[in-house]
């Protein structure tokens, strides 16, 4: 990280509120899915106002969490708000469990609650996006089509998440000061996105519609003849967190067409509409 304390990008403002107010993905995963703070709770801005004022410690954090990619920033942004916003203890993160000379995994993040609870937290933020007709998880891809809603969640349920358990994990959290987990906690932000042609749907068990739409390069100039009038930010990671977006560098859709064109995208990209 480049950027000095006086420096706070409001990208990671917005990204932080962001992280703190949006329900968990799906429903059911063990821990429940609701926000970690209201929209309207005084904690919530007190948090942000206390990161706005001296962003020295949360600055620390990003850089030691190689926040340049989104996964690593949603750790960070998770951590420092349990922390400075609902008042918990950062036992450890990334606590490697090993076995024989062999790693068995990583614990994302051990924490001890206000009320004294030692949990242990599994972490992702995602985004899929809907291959085919079908609801159920496995038609939910990653933008790279490398990885499937279903897989992600089964991971994070049968390995992830129970590491804590393992024989093997005690001498790790032994070594943090801590002889055993009370609760485990899968914590699985995203978001989901239709096709541009289709209306917004529900992943089964997901805790709401889908928040966006995607399309295939070859469909740009379908997308931008919808939307003429619209005006488009691209997202840079990692700031690919919620609705925030430079509204001083937006751009019309005759411009995105064009820059698509120039540079077709090697990678998937992000973009936010303002109609």
């Amino acid at each position: 990280m480049t950027q000095s304390p006086s420096e706070l990008n409001p990208a990671w403002v917005s990204a932080l509120r962001w992280v703190m107010t949006q329900p968990g993905l799906l429903t059911g995963l063990p821990g429940g899915h609701e926000p970690l703070l209201g929209p309207t709770d005084a904690r919530l801005e007190e948090l942000l106002a206390y990161t706005q004022a001296d962003p020295s410690g949360f600055m620390k954090i990003l850089s030691g969490r190689r926040a340049h990619k989104v996964g690593p920033a949603f750790e960070a942004l998770v951590h420092w708000g349990l922390v400075q916003g609902l008042g918990y203890e950062c036992l450890a993160w990334d606590l490697q469990v090993h076995a024989q000379k062999r790693t068995l995994g990583a614990m994302d993040l051990i924490v001890r609650s206000p009320q004294g609870a030692v949990e242990h937290w599994e972490l992702a933020y995602k985004l899929y996006l809907q291959a085919d007709s079908g609801l159920e998880w496995s038609s939910w891809v990653g933008p790279n089509e490398r990885d499937r809603l279903s897989l992600k969640v089964s991971r994070m349920l049968e390995h992830q998440l129970p590491l804590s358990a393992l024989p093997e994990a005690r001498e790790a959290l032994e070594g943090v000061g801590v002889a055993g987990v009370d609760a485990r906690r899968v914590f699985l932000q995203g978001a989901l996105f239709s096709p541009w042609s289709s209306e917004p749907c529900r992943a089964t068990g997901a805790s709401m519609l889908a928040q966006g739409s995607w399309a295939r390069c070859s469909e740009a100039g379908a997308v931008a003849s919808r939307h003429g009038q619209a005006r488009w930010g691209k997202r840079e990671k990692p700031h690919w967190f919620g609705p925030w977006s430079n509204h001083s560098r937006a751009i019309n859709s005759a411009e995105l067409l064009d820059e698509l064109e120039r540079c077709p995208p090697l990678k998937p990209q992000l973009w936010i509409r303002h109609d």
